[in-house]
């Protein structure tokens, strides 16, 4: 392919990290203006996976959807207590709104 026939890569607006901050910047982005060409982009290759707590909190869900996300855990089972242990020692009580559970390598896929 010539350098005249090649098709031309033009991107309103490149996002450089493919995380969960950067896809949230890429999906706020398109929600504002739907005809954004967006580029999401990582050196990593997904699905990876990542060492954290993946521990999703209820407010992350609340952010995604003012972007227009909405079910994007629908088939995990939320954590309405939080129970921290050490040797004999525990406390545990609810949790005012329930947090996900989520490999990283499942969330940083199902947000890019």
């Amino acid at each position: 392919m010539t350098p005249a026939s090649a098709p031309s890569a033009h991107w309103d607006l490149a996002v450089v990290g493919a995380g969960p901050a950067g896809a949230a910047a890429a999906l706020g982005a398109l929600h504002t203006d739907p005809g954004l060409r967006v580029a999401l982009l990582d050196r990593a290759d997904f699905p990876r996976d990542k060492a954290c707590g993946d521990a999703v909190a209820p407010h992350v869900l609340d952010l995604l959807a003012r972007v227009g996300v909405t079910g994007l855990l629908d088939d995990r089972i939320p954590v309405g207590r939080l129970r921290l242990g050490r040797g004999g020692l525990t406390a545990e009580r609810p949790m005012a709104r329930p947090a996900w559970v989520v490999p990283r390598r499942v969330l940083d896929a199902r947000l890019a």
